[in-house]
């Protein structure tokens, strides 16, 4: 399977509003997916968005200290959101199969 992802909204947090109040990161796609063989349309369009409120202030702080960086959760929000879309298992290591 091919899968084509087209982001229409993305906005993360800059650095002068992470450590004050943080707002939220903004992804909304539209993706589809191909059959690689034949070139032929699967599923899809199919639009979703991954809005999410955002770590600010100490919060912020803090959760970049333990590695929780703003790239960190948003690729974990994608992560997940693309698991439960496809229904993937999960390995425990965390690398889907």
């Amino acid at each position: 399977m091919i899968l084509q992802i087209n982001v229409q909204v993305f906005h993360a947090q800059t650095p002068l509003v992470r450590s004050t109040f943080g707002v939220e990161h903004a992804i909304e796609f539209t993706f589809l997916l191909y059959d690689v063989t034949t070139g032929a349309l699967v599923y899809g369009p199919a639009s979703r968005d991954l809005t999410f409120a955002a770590y600010g202030g100490r919060r912020a702080v803090e959760a970049e200290a333990m590695g929780l960086t703003h790239r960190a959760r948003i690729e974990a929000w994608v992560h997940n959101l693309m698991i439960s879309e496809f229904r993937l298992p999960v390995a425990p290591s965390g690398v889907t199969f």
